[in-house]
């Protein structure tokens, strides 16, 4: 992540600086002539050498979430191509617990007795973000998570061509609200399901 950051942040100090020069009239020819196909055939470069160097290795993370007191919590996920995995077996004391291979960029929030948790994919580098899973050499974005079952908890995720599995089956669950797009999604949902607010928006599923 580290090459990538370095790579594309030259490139953007340098075009940066042309355009400075251009603005001040120090060049004599249109920058913006020759900027956007200057960046596809740096694009070029760079997946050429990521090829070459084995392509883009996805940081793994481990993280937990304690409850810090909290009786009831709301979470949501923001995932995009790749796999999730949710389940119950947290332990008593923590909201969340789970492995995230690709990174994950986590905000908690407490307000009186409610936790409120944000989970989104660390992008890693510039083209990763406007071209998630392609530069990846095959690595997947996976999440493998679980939950806390004693306490009522609010799901809500939004999802892009993932494989999804949501074992909500032990878990409180008081309202799911899933948006998802091109994806293999299943959901078991609790024995009290009549309990549980649920709406899905999907495209191919």
């Amino acid at each position: 992540m580290k090459r990538n950051s370095a790579f594309w942040g030259f490139v953007f100090i340098l075009f940066g600086g042309l355009m400075m020069l251009n603005t001040l009239g120090w060049l004599h020819f249109n920058i913006w002539r020759v900027f956007w196909p200057s960046m596809v055939i740096l694009l070029g470069i760079w997946v050429l050498w990521q090829a070459q160097m084995g392509g883009t290795a996805l940081e793994s993370e481990n993280i937990v979430i304690p409850l810090e007191g909290a009786r009831q919590a709301r979470v949501v996920i923001h995932h995009g191509a790749g796999e999730l995995r949710l389940r119950s077996g947290a332990s008593p004391h923590n909201l969340l617990e789970g492995a995230f291979d690709g990174g994950v960029d986590q905000q908690s929030r407490r307000r009186d007795d409610n936790l409120d948790v944000s989970l989104k994919v660390h992008h890693q580098g510039i083209p990763f973000v406007f071209f998630p899973g392609m530069f990846n050499s095959g690595s997947r974005i996976a999440w493998d998570m679980r939950m806390n079952a004693d306490i009522p908890l609010a799901l809500e995720l939004h999802t892009g061509a993932n494989d999804t599995h949501l074992d909500l089956s032990a878990v409180q669950l008081t309202e799911l609200k899933i948006q998802t797009g091109a994806s293999a999604t299943q959901v078991d949902l609790p024995a009290q399901a009549e309990f549980t607010r649920v709406k899905v928006s999907a495209g191919r599923s």
